[in-house]
């Protein structure tokens, strides 16, 4: 008997000091978000008292120009200063207004503003996002969701709000490789900025069923790109004389053209036809040894490319 009372009681001494420990950890909780230096932000929400004026007692916002509406005296700036500091003007505008001899004026935050990042850029969601401590650069993302179509993963950056430090953030590494030293913590007022992708692309221009400008992906084949663009326009396609322009590096506006005969591939089996592709490369696919200019891509700047065909000597004569 005397066991089992012991350890009920010892059930009971630890229940309670479970909930004391609770409870402590709540009100230090409480009481840091309550502390003389923190300064008051916009959407914060108060409570105004003054002691034996019930009528005084009020909730207000910080509003977004960091002012409040306080009772009886109108607006008064609090964004940026602590509740003390607030406490002793509205006391002293309480003397001067309400004619209060010795208001003892308190101050109280009652809900806190909402902590938030925001992701710009090549994302499906733009925007501010909720946020809670400890949350990082994944969880936000997956808020945003990433425009993998646009998106230059290898450039983003993070503004971190407290020092304005821009952090260079690798998302290809970070979500493709586990690379979890990416991944950093979101706090209040960062911003994330995902950069839209303008080198890392291939075009797709002729005849094809969906000419346009694509994604490059790390060892895309000249096959693949005409699979992302369709195929063929079946009697009107001519793979035989498939044409890549490459650019010619530190060269602007400068290609080295490519000839590829698919069919050879496709008939053959000739892989050497189907080249790997890199960065800003043209694929020109042809009807004819001179095809209309309508039916190249608006992808690309028309009479740029015209330009670039007829120094190639793709209108007018074929060095091929």
């Amino acid at each position: 008997m005397v066991s089992a009372l012991h350890l009920i009681n010892n059930g009971r001494s630890w229940l309670l000091a479970t909930c004391c420990l609770g409870l402590l950890t709540m009100l230090a909780s409480f009481s840091a978000g309550q502390s003389p230096t923190y300064q008051l932000q916009s959407e914060d929400v108060l409570r105004i008292q003054v002691y034996n004026e019930t009528q005084v007692d009020s909730q207000v916002p910080v509003g977004y120009d960091g002012n409040i509406a306080a009772p009886f005296v109108g607006s008064v700036k609090a964004a940026g200063r602590t509740i003390d500091e607030l406490a002793a003007e509205l006391t002293q505008l309480y003397i001067q207004r309400l004619r209060l001899r010795d208001p003892r004026v308190s101050v109280t935050i009652i809900r806190f503003r909402e902590l938030k990042a925001t992701v710009i850029g090549a994302v499906r969601q733009p925007g501010s996002f909720p946020i809670r401590k400890g949350e990082t650069i994944v969880t936000l993302l997956g808020r945003a969701a990433l425009d993998t179509e646009r998106a230059d993963p290898y450039r983003a950056t993070l503004r971190k709000a407290r020092s304005q430090e821009q952090i260079p953030i690798d998302l290809y590494s970070l979500l493709n490789r586990a690379d979890t030293s990416q991944n950093y913590e979101i706090e209040d007022g960062d911003e994330l900025f995902v950069p839209q992708d303008t080198r890392n692309h291939v075009n797709l221009i002729g005849t094809i069923q969906r000419p346009s400008q694509y994604p490059y992906r790390d060892g895309m084949k000249l096959t693949d790109l005409i699979a992302i663009g369709g195929g063929e326009i079946p009697g009107r396609t001519k793979f035989s004389e498939t044409i890549v322009f490459r650019p010619i590096a530190g060269q602007n506006d400068q290609y080295r053209p490519i000839k590829c005969d698919l069919v050879k591939f496709f008939m053959k089996g000739d892989f050497t036809q189907d080249i790997t592709l890199r960065p800003g490369d043209i694929v020109f696919i042809s009807k004819t040894k001179t095809p209309p200019i309508s039916e190249i891509s608006g992808a690309v700047n028309t009479v740029w490319i015209f330009n670039l065909l007829s120094r190639q000597g793709i209108f007018g004569f074929n060095p091929f």
